[in-house]
């Protein structure tokens, strides 16, 4: 959730000009997350190439969030896995859709 915020500030910072603090504005995640969203509204096909790799740590996503352990101290090693079958044509669908006024 933390990640979210920060990349929210983020948006904030460099698309509309608010001034945010610079310590919520210095983390990596954030950044990384918040040049993937640029990229992305920029450049349409390469959603696809990010669902792959969201699919891919799909399991240790769904893992952290229903833990609690988010401290870095606490981490195990990840795990790889794919969703069902019947969830890849839902993802892809929803990857490639046409989405009027997102950025």
């Amino acid at each position: 959730m933390k990640n979210a915020v920060e990349t929210q500030l983020l948006a904030l910072a460099a698309l509309l000009g608010v001034d945010i603090l610079r310590s919520m504005r210095t983390r990596l995640i954030p950044r990384l997350q918040f040049m993937r969203q640029l990229m992305q509204a920029r450049f349409p096909a390469t959603r696809v190439p990010f669902l792959a790799m969201t699919v891919l740590d799909l399991r240790n996503y769904r893992r952290e969030a229903t833990s609690g352990c988010t401290q870095t101290g606490m981490r195990r090693p990840g795990l790889w896995s794919v969703p069902r079958t019947d969830t890849l044509p839902f993802l892809l669908r929803a990857a490639t859709a046409v989405r009027v006024g997102k950025v």
